[in-house]
């Protein structure tokens, strides 16, 4: 069990910002990223699944993490095998969370679209 901290990548895609987490195993946690903006969140799962789960958690306050649920309906954003999916909600931190499985490596890819930059109060 380990916190895998996230590849930060603002240059490959005009527009957005992608923190991959990459390799993944049982019991894993993600490093939770803050999300500066009113953004569209997609979250992408690959790798080997070896029956194990990547669910993408988000937070408010950086300790208290729920799983994030898929925009326009009320599923959990809890995957057995590869998906790409938005997130309804747009909490200001995300992470993903692998449990369960054997000989599991799981990348997980957060894309971050904003919508614009938040002002300061």
């Amino acid at each position: 069990m380990a916190t895998i901290v996230p590849t930060i990548d603002r240059d490959s895609v005009p527009g957005a910002v992608l923190a991959t987490w990459a390799a993944m195993a049982t019991g894993d946690v993600g490093a939770g990223v803050p999300i500066a903006y009113a953004a569209d969140l997609s979250c992408q799962s690959s790798g080997t699944f070896g029956g194990g789960t990547i669910t993408w958690q988000g937070s408010n306050d950086g300790v208290n993490w729920h799983p994030m649920t898929q925009r326009g309906g009320t599923t959990n954003m809890a995957y057995t095998a590869a998906a790409l999916h938005i997130s309804q909600e747009n909490p200001a931190f995300v992470r993903p969370a692998v449990t369960s499985g054997t000989s599991v490596s799981i990348d997980g890819v957060l894309a971050i679209h904003a919508r614009y930059a938040k002002a300061p109060y």
